[in-house]
């Protein structure tokens, strides 16, 4: 059961990968109508909305990486993601605490220059 759910959320993975956003969807919807708590869905949920920017799609990407966070604070992406929401949004104190947890929870994450970066340009706001 658990490994079929593996397999839907790395084939929506893939499909995220190439812009194919309707089957990434239909991967992730399937996950989340057996197990409505699999955080690492929510989580894929909102990295969907997140690069799909469609209308209101930048809110449903906060709520879902919002879910997955409230389901498992410890997975590193949705706090890497709602530091780079927020950032935008001008919400500098918000996206600083999420990519401090961010690092915290990924030293060795492959984006961490950039991250750093942010972090730099934000110290003294």
């Amino acid at each position: 059961h658990s490994q079929v759910q593996r397999l839907w959320l790395d084939n929506a993975s893939l499909d995220l990968a190439l812009g194919r956003f309707g089957s990434a969807l239909a991967g992730i919807t399937r996950v989340l109508q057996r197990t409505p708590t699999h955080a690492k869905a929510h989580a894929a949920l909102g990295e969907l909305y997140r690069q799909r920017q469609g209308p209101g799609d930048n809110g449903r990407a906060e709520e879902a990486f919002k879910q997955a966070l409230a389901l498992d604070d410890a997975l590193p992406g949705p706090h890497d993601a709602l530091g780079l929401i927020y950032y935008k949004q001008g919400r500098i104190r918000e996206a600083k605490h999420q990519w401090e947890r961010y690092l915290a929870l990924a030293p060795q994450a492959p984006d961490k220059a950039y991250v750093l970066q942010y972090l730099n340009d934000l110290k003294d706001r």
